[in-house]
């Protein structure tokens, strides 16, 4: 487990959540100081993570110990919810469907295999920081 990715990935989630937020509010959070793919592919990558992290959150309620404390139960109910709510936000969907149009405009890449790369960048990232668990290759 690699604390750092973790925290990475977190972060990344988080900034996604933040961008989402300002975006609800109808403020533009457009990026100009930078090339345009990289900051789509930050940006895409950043909203696959706040997705992947908020179905993490309702795995965790949903598998939920009667052991634990209440108290951390509704914080993690709390905390499932509002990444429940954002993640199925028209702002996320139109958000990241627009950001994956965007990089089919600039790299000519069908959206379908542009997802399926981001998806298995993502996948890495998470089994090398220990949220779950990788792949295992079986031998002929």
């Amino acid at each position: 487990m690699n604390i750092d990715k973790r925290q990475s990935i977190f972060a990344q989630a988080m900034e996604a959540k933040l961008i989402l937020d300002t975006l609800k509010t109808g403020q533009n959070v457009m990026d100009t100081d930078e090339d345009e793919l990289p900051v789509i592919e930050k940006r895409i990558r950043q909203m696959l993570h706040l997705r992947q992290y908020a179905k993490m959150y309702e795995f965790a309620f949903s598998e939920w110990s009667t052991d634990d404390p209440e108290q951390t139960y509704l914080q993690v109910g709390d905390e499932a919810k509002q990444l429940h709510e954002i993640v199925n936000h028209d702002v996320f969907k139109e958000t990241l469907m627009g950001l994956f149009m965007f990089h089919n405009e600039l790299t000519g890449k069908e959206t379908d295999s542009t997802y399926e790369g981001f998806m298995e960048g993502l996948k890495k990232e998470w089994a090398e920081a220990g949220l779950i668990q990788g792949e295992t290759q079986v031998s002929p």
